[in-house]
């Protein structure tokens, strides 16, 4: 398990997605907290299912011909890093 903060911009796209049963329970269980003007969701889940709720925000990278918000480039970037800093630390 682990617990990640997910940028607000990220919490409100998988809101709109489909969601399997641990996924969904685990966005459920999720803390909300107000940050300045926004808010993140802390999960406490596998790495799993981080990784899948990242793969499913893909569009908010950008990237050639996909339009997105500098916001929710750095929300995709900032969730991007912390999974691979909870996944390096798992590996050791």
């Amino acid at each position: 398990m682990a617990i990640i903060d997910v940028p607000g911009p990220i919490a409100d796209v998988l809101l709109d997605l489909p969601m399997v049963e641990e996924q969904e329970a685990a966005y459920d269980a999720g803390e909300t907290i107000r940050r300045g003007r926004g808010y993140i969701l802390r999960v406490d889940a596998p790495l799993e299912i981080h990784e899948a709720w990242l793969e499913r925000c893909w569009v908010m990278a950008g990237g050639k011909g996909i339009e997105s918000t500098p916001r929710e480039r750095q929300a995709y970037r900032t969730y991007e890093q912390r999974i691979a800093e909870k996944r390096k630390e798992e590996n050791g």
